[in-house]
């Protein structure tokens, strides 16, 4: 079993992203997420922005998310990634909710689409990391 999954993915406005989910500890992992702005080339130029978030107290519903704690901005918010399957005229997507972030200044939720592939790929290697499961 792999303990990390990579993740790339281009924007409409011409921003590339590389998303890395790593497994370090039975409950820990970290999160790294590189950008590239539309005027950089990824396969030549250094990421834009190189972000890594550290996790733990992860906890996984083996049916539809994974929940964790967060190491963000000096604050440990709950975030919650739901898996959302794609429907007859939706693509498969997942949901982050943020909440308990300091002030509430991270708090919020987005939706983020993949192609089918990644879906795929995201959601298998988090049912089957042997996380903790979820209460």
């Amino acid at each position: 079993m792999t303990s990390t999954i990579t993740l790339v993915a281009d924007s409409i406005a011409g921003k590339h992203f590389e998303i890395t989910f790593e497994k370090t500890a039975d409950d820990k992992g970290l999160i790294r997420l590189e950008t590239w702005h539309s005027n950089k080339d990824h396969r030549r130029d250094e990421a834009s922005t190189d972000d890594v978030v550290k996790l733990f107290e992860i906890r996984c519903d083996k049916r539809r998310k994974i929940v964790f704690k967060g190491d963000l901005l000096g604050s440990s918010p709950t975030i919650t990634c739901n898996f959302v399957d794609a429907g007859p005229e939706t693509p498969p997507s997942v949901r982050i909710v943020i909440g308990g972030s300091f002030a509430g200044l991270s708090d919020g939720s987005k939706e983020y689409t993949l192609q089918k592939s990644s879906y795929e790929e995201l959601k298998s290697f988090v049912m089957n990391a042997g996380f903790p499961a979820a209460t």
